[in-house]
């Protein structure tokens, strides 16, 4: 998917994603990345800025932090999140 142009992406990429990337972790913080691209999209109304989505994700990392597991499920892989 990464190495694929993104108008080439079918949708169903994003609901029922087909991919396997080692570590689990690693695959962990993209099926978790993706999942919050759908529920962002799903939920806000169309005229939302890029500045929205970045505090969205910002946000939901922070309650994925703060969980106990948070850590482990993802790893540092979501670090990309912080470059603002």
């Amino acid at each position: 998917m990464m190495r694929t142009i993104p108008t080439h992406i079918p949708d169903d990429w994003l609901v029922r994603p087909h991919f396997n990337i080692w570590p689990s972790q690693k695959h962990r913080a993209i099926l978790w990345l993706l999942a919050n691209i759908v529920i962002f999209r799903i939920k806000q109304q169309s005229d939302l800025t890029l500045q929205d989505y970045i505090d969205f994700m910002h946000k939901i990392r922070w309650k994925l932090m703060r969980n106990k597991n948070g850590l482990t499920l993802v790893g540092n892989y979501l670090t990309l999140l912080d470059t603002n």
